[in-house]
């Protein structure tokens, strides 16, 4: 299950009703954290204060076209999601992770210049704590349902 955020709502709104001072960004990050930042739809990227830190770990860029992601139909719900396997290298960080949070570089309405914001987050299917050295995952992606 994943949460879109209101940044990530913004975005998409703004993207199909055609605003032209929006540049889609030509890819994604994909970072780890604590689920225990407990994250709200309002949250933006400064609400995670558990994002793995070591000198090791980095986001990692995913391309938003159809090389890195699918967009398919689940019932009467569409799902986007990675469609490879994403390696995090947290060897030499001190923290568990639990969930993974999608930034997305765009300007917000009222922004003065681009930045990073979430769009999405979301639970892995465990807690990975950081003696396991690289954590290879592929259950990204987020739904847009139809209530």
């Amino acid at each position: 299950m994943s949460n879109l955020h209101q940044s990530g709502e913004e975005l998409i709104q703004r993207e199909v009703f055609n605003d032209d001072t929006l540049t889609k960004p030509a890819s994604v990050n994909i970072g780890l954290y604590n689920t225990s930042d407990s994250l709200a739809d309002g949250d933006d990227l400064a609400a995670i204060t558990t994002e793995a830190s070591g000198s090791a770990y980095s986001r990692i860029a995913v391309a938003l076209d159809s090389t890195d992601f699918d967009v398919s139909a689940s019932g009467s719900n569409f799902v986007a999601s990675v469609n490879k396997q994403i390696e995090f290298d947290i060897s030499d960080d001190e923290g568990s992770f639990d969930g993974w949070f999608i930034a997305i570089n765009y300007q917000r309405d009222g922004d003065a210049s681009a930045d990073d914001h979430l769009m999405f987050s979301g639970n892995l299917d465990t807690t990975y704590e950081s003696h396991v050295d690289k954590l290879e995952v592929d259950q990204f992606g987020g739904q847009l349902e139809n209530d």
